[in-house]
């Protein structure tokens, strides 16, 4: 009986100890892990939060740009460029100048030659650049000609000095072929030969202002006008020729007297033009009478004879004696 009843006492034990208490719901682990044999730690545990060493990356907003506007050439319509589309290929006829050009004569050839030679001098000639100026503004712009307007600082003085404190530095927009330089610049040659410089369009402008203020404003001991007397003179007789001290334009304008003893071809035909222009300024109407003024050169300081010519004569101005 006894035994009985300890048996009966001994299932109710066990059966206590398998079940959990009303109030205490059973709970459930994911993957079987087993809380008793899985500590805090452990490689098996699983974080419910995820994985501590992965971090949500940001998208690129720039990237997801890309992607969205991004076109993708390889789809099944990319042979569709390749199809003909009348419409589309042929040359636009407002487009095409198909016109005959006439071609062009040996001195308009080499004209249009000198032409560009100048213009890519000048994109390579450093002197007309100002690195200041060329970091602000960029590369020189380039004119209807392909020649370069380069923005340069010149200095302006003013004849009316109580009004201004300092000289004033304004920018100015300056095509080197058409800016004239002053009389001292025409001496910094920036070119191989003396002939090479005279024939830049600026130098021969420059030299053309000169020689014309020459023939304008030279004046003897007493005042008086020495070349305007003389084109006086040459209207009155109708004449085309006007004779020229070497000496007088050696003293007033020593670099021009210089160029005219190196290069006279190059000086003869500005100082030819510039003749012209002087007269008309007393005879408007004088063209009509000779197309052309020649300019004579007197008084050239070096005398050669004929036996002493030598070919550093050649294309130099020379005075000789003798009888040939």
């Amino acid at each position: 009986m006894s035994d009985n009843r300890r048996r009966r006492r001994e299932e109710d034990d066990s059966d206590s100890e398998n079940e959990l208490p009303p109030s205490s719901p059973q709970q459930h682990f994911r993957g079987g892990m087993n809380p008793v044999s899985s500590p805090i730690g452990s490689p098996d545990m699983i974080n419910p939060e995820g994985d501590d060493n992965e971090v949500d990356d940001v998208p690129d907003i720039d990237e997801v740009e890309e992607q969205m506007n991004e076109v993708d050439l390889m789809d099944d319509n990319m042979y569709e460029d390749y199809a003909a589309d009348h419409n589309r290929d042929r040359y636009d006829p407002d487009q095409v100048d198909d016109r005959e050009q006439q071609e062009l004569s040996l001195s308009e050839r080499r004209r249009i030659d000198a032409q560009l030679n100048e213009r890519d001098r000048l994109l390579r000639n450093v002197a007309y650049i100002d690195d200041e100026d060329e970091e602000q503004e960029g590369a020189a712009q380039l004119d209807e000609m392909g020649l370069p307007v380069q923005r340069r600082r010149r200095r302006r003085q003013y004849e009316d000095l109580e009004n201004s404190d300092d000289d004033l530095l304004s920018d100015m927009d300056i095509d080197p072929l058409r800016e004239e330089l002053t009389l001292e610049s025409l001496s910094n040659v920036k070119a191989n030969s003396y002939s090479e410089w005279i024939t830049q369009p600026n130098v021969s402008r420059t030299i053309a202002r000169e020689l014309k203020s020459f023939l304008l404003e030279y004046t003897d001991e007493t005042g008086r006008s020495v070349y305007g007397a003389r084109i006086r003179t040459l209207g009155e007789m109708n004449s085309e020729s006007l004779e020229v001290n070497y000496r007088h334009l050696a003293e007033s304008k020593a670099i021009l007297a210089l160029f005219l003893a190196k290069c006279p071809e190059e000086m003869l035909k500005i100082f030819d033009l510039v003749a012209m222009e002087a007269t008309e300024l007393h005879y408007p109407d004088y063209a009509r009478i000779h197309s052309e003024i020649h300019v004579r050169i007197s008084d050239f300081p070096t005398i050669y004879s004929l036996r002493e010519l030598r070919e550093s004569n050649l294309s130099s101005l020379v005075r000789v004696t003798g009888v040939v």
